[in-house]
């Protein structure tokens, strides 16, 4: 007899829930953490620049960024650190850039001064906050129009694996390319916890990774594992045996948010990302089978400026921008509550009635 096994994870990653952060208390994108062994020397070496990362360093990391033994963090030698042997002007113009900024005596002073001074009042603070906020949107904005949204997008998400005081951060430069013990936990649960074994012919696993962030603002998209284009056609997922495209076609027919909430767009500028936690190394095709199920919350450039400014506080000691994580993933309106309550039920009614 067929025995049929539900295993929820609630978070994988506490420190963040408890601390409003997006990454974990070493300031790891648990998302973008699950490489191999031939992908974390793959990533490890490539150019820091090469989706322009190092170009937007100082937009996405408006801070002095100090390594753990208290040295300014440099480009070229994290870079030559991860086995990169290529060209690095661009990496030490970017330390160039850095070290005028605060090693001079008047950028350090203003450094000390606007970080850690704390607001006088409630409303010294929201001024403050609010003057930050815009100042990361003028820098943004003409990023994104030169480059374009979804490249913008990119260089961001596709995440970077040399500054560990940066955003969007996927580990392995602060513990020579291992994985985060979170994600070990995650293994022990499926595998030993709740005995999964992915290499039986009759087992058959659907893995459905729930995310809030992108799409439009209450609506959810289904995105498929292993599907980094725009196509995003179950047809497309080579690596699910019949039963997969069959179930993501009973979705679509439903109208359950599966081709009604711009999943092309929502998906855009993925191509270059790695490490997601459901993808094939957690998840084996083709008896595991993994959806990501995201919900909207905000606008794309608000979740940025929010996500840039508590990575800011965090590491210049401020630590007083959490509430902006929690604006931009966990909205407090009922109403998007209820309609993604809705849209999780529907979809676990409608997997375990397949």
């Amino acid at each position: 007899d067929r025995v049929r096994k539900i295993l929820l994870i609630h978070s994988v990653n506490p420190y963040g829930m408890r601390h409003h952060r997006r990454t974990n208390e070493n300031n790891v994108d648990l998302n973008r953490n699950v490489l191999s062994d031939e992908m974390w020397s793959d990533i490890r070496k490539r150019d820091p620049n090469f989706v322009g990362y190092v170009d937007m360093d100082s937009t996405l990391n408006p801070f002095k960024p100090v390594t753990a033994d208290d040295k300014l963090f440099s480009w070229v030698d994290a870079a030559k650190q991860g086995g990169f042997e290529g060209d690095v002007t661009k990496l030490h113009q970017q330390d160039q850039k850095v070290k005028t900024a605060y090693e001079s005596k008047d950028s350090h002073q203003h450094y000390t001064s606007a970080s850690l001074k704390e607001p006088v009042n409630t409303f010294n603070s929201w001024l403050d906050e609010k003057k930050r906020t815009l100042e990361i949107i003028r820098k943004m904005v003409p990023a994104i129009i030169t480059l374009g949204y979804n490249n913008a997008k990119r260089t961001m998400v596709a995440s970077q694996y040399h500054k560990p005081s940066g955003i969007f951060y996927g580990g392995g430069a602060h513990n020579d390319n291992t994985w985060e013990n979170s994600i070990f936990a995650v293994q022990h649960a499926i595998h030993d916890f709740a005995g999964f074994q992915f290499s039986s012919s009759s087992s058959r696993a659907l893995w459905i990774d729930v995310h809030t962030g992108l799409g439009k603002y209450g609506d959810y998209s289904n995105l498929v594992k292993g599907n980094k284009s725009s196509d995003s056609s179950p047809s497309s997922n080579a690596n699910s045996d019949i039963w997969a495209p069959k179930l993501m076609s009973l979705l679509e027919k439903s109208g359950m948010g599966y081709g009604q909430s711009n999943d092309a767009s929502v998906s855009a500028g993925y191509d270059e990302t790695n490490g997601f936690i459901n993808d094939d190394i957690l998840c084996p095709p083709p008896h595991c089978f993994s959806i990501t199920q995201e919900f909207g919350t905000r606008p794309g450039i608000g979740v940025a400026v929010a996500l840039i400014l508590e990575n800011k506080g965090y590491n210049s000691g401020e630590r007083k921008y959490g509430h902006l994580t929690s604006w931009a993933f966990y909205p407090q309106r009922l109403s998007w509550r209820r309609k993604s309550l809705r849209g999780g039920m529907d979809m676990l009614n409608a997997v375990l009635d397949f």
